[in-house]
């Protein structure tokens, strides 16, 4: 897992079309999914700066994306220098999810690290 979601949905159409078109299953036929199947199955990703791009991540892929502060690092939320650009994480992620199903916000800030994690 690292930061960034936005490219998820775009590189998950590539990999299907490559692996249909390039007729993959002919030379590995153990091969039972799609790379997006294997990804929706075993990896998440996660994210706290983006909106845009991550507005189509969160449609697709609701269940494999986890909200991040990404703390301590020196381009994560907090509170910053005075004068700095960093803003409080509750501000990041009102923008963020603006416009989100109640549900999907629940998932992404909890609900997948829970399940993850094996608590609940």
């Amino acid at each position: 897992m690292e930061s960034g979601v936005g490219w998820i949905p775009s590189y998950l159409e590539a990999a299907d079309w490559q692996f249909i078109h390039s007729q993959t299953r002919r030379e590995h036929p153990e091969y039972d999914l799609l790379p997006s199947e294997y990804f929706r199955r075993q990896i998440c990703g996660c994210f706290w700066f983006e909106c845009e791009g991550a507005r189509n991540a969160l449609a697709q892929l609701p269940d494999n994306l986890l909200w991040e502060t990404d703390f301590p690092h020196p381009t994560c939320q907090h509170p910053g220098l005075e004068g700095g650009a960093a803003q409080r994480p509750a501000d990041c992620a009102e923008r963020a999810f603006a416009g989100v199903a109640p549900e999907t916000v629940e998932r992404v800030l909890f609900g997948t690290a829970a399940r993850l994690c094996g608590v609940r």
